[in-house]
């Protein structure tokens, strides 16, 4: 057991701990976080850029290979000020749990799968956060695929190709989530391209390839397939042409929780494409529902920075809930977004609204 005295914060516990660790924020998708920046959110240096319920979202990965070629998952959610830096307050009883539970020294613990004791700060993911974590893990680590997960992967991908084959008509049945979540990730391990360098163009061009075969196909999965490859798409950045593809289905769909996973594939840095199509949504508020204000502001904050366009969003907030719960929740999940922070603040002491906006702007403070 160790002095907690000595031991100030989660990163420097795993680094006493002779650990390396990796971070994911999960708040808003899912974000590989720098070492640094981690330390620096926990010093209360810098907000946390992704919050979510008033929350930072964690997934925290660490291992020591001197020791044991075990990797160990902790999904931590610690809560956060009115201003998004972390409450150090909930930090340091965290991390009095953790080393009261397991001790410096991890890998030696006689809690062999340096699992906490229940309490307050942990959460347990969704299966596709789970998969989505697994496959970006292995990337990063470049661990490969046993020759039974490559087998059924490449399946997977035989499938995607040709979806309307009638041999293939209930095939996706029988594909785990994580094989899906690894084709649209971790494609490298498919040898789609003639080269066993981990570099990043060599990567760039197998998910392009992936990518490409969505694209093509995508219109004629079935619903809870493509609901998956939605999900996993959220955390890769999508290509111009799938970009293309997937904005003409969104235009189609009319099941709106499919909608609304199909916008979100956009989301992981958007480009110039799905920016535009972001705005045009705003502007024509005929097509703004709530599923779909949810998605941009838990998905596409950095589109209201525009000044214009955050008006006219929250004014459409406001017309599609005239007793502002819907007005209310976003705002205050959005002003602690340090990326829109300012706008936020400028905007309910602007005097050029509508008078629906002021009066939903009244409720905040009436609350």
């Amino acid at each position: 057991m160790t002095n907690n005295a000595s031991i100030n914060t989660l990163s420097e516990f795993l680094m006493q701990a002779q650990t390396q660790y990796l971070v994911f924020d999960l708040g808003r998708g899912i974000q590989k976080i720098d070492n640094q920046m981690f330390f620096e959110w926990e010093n209360q240096q810098a907000p946390c850029a992704y919050p979510r319920q008033d929350h930072a979202w964690f997934c925290i990965v660490f291992w020591n290979e001197k020791l044991s070629e075990e990797r160990y998952i902790w999904f931590i959610k610690l809560p956060l000020e009115e201003r998004g830096f972390i409450n150090q307050a909930a930090r340091n009883q965290f991390l009095e749990i953790i080393v009261t539970a397991l001790g410096k020294e991890l890998e030696h613990t006689s809690n062999t799968q340096a699992q906490l004791p229940e309490n307050p700060y942990v959460f347990q993911p969704s299966q596709q956060q789970l998969a989505d974590c697994n496959a970006h893990i292995r990337y990063i680590l470049n661990i490969q695929s046993s020759s039974n997960q490559a087998a059924s992967i490449k399946n997977v991908m035989a499938y995607l190709k040709a979806p309307n084959l009638q041999q293939n008509e209930n095939l996706w049945t029988e594909f785990s989530l994580q094989n899906i979540s690894d084709i649209v990730i971790n494609p490298v391990h498919l040898d789609l391209v003639a080269s066993n360098s981990r570099a990043n163009e060599v990567i760039g061009q197998s998910r392009n390839i992936c990518q490409t075969t969505i694209a093509d196909n995508i219109h004629l999965y079935p619903t809870p397939l493509s609901n998956c490859i939605f999900a996993s798409l959220e955390s890769v950045e999508v290509s111009e042409y799938l970009t293309s593809k997937l904005i003409t289905l969104h235009k189609t769909i009319e099941e709106k929780n499919t909608a609304a996973l199909c916008l979100r594939a956009l989301s992981y840095k958007p480009n110039k494409m799905t920016k535009q199509y972001i705005a045009s949504l705003i502007i024509d508020g005929n097509k703004l529902d709530l599923e779909t204000c949810v998605v941009i502001a838990g998905r596409f904050w950095n589109t209201l920075k525009d000044k214009q366009l955050l008006a006219q969003f929250m004014h459409q907030i406001a017309d599609l809930d005239h007793e502002f719960l819907l007005f209310r929740s976003i705002y205050s999940d959005l002003v602690r977004v340090p990326e829109v922070r300012e706008e936020l603040l400028q905007f309910i002491r602007s005097t050029e609204r509508t008078e629906l906006v002021s009066k939903a702007i009244g409720s905040l403070f009436q609350q």
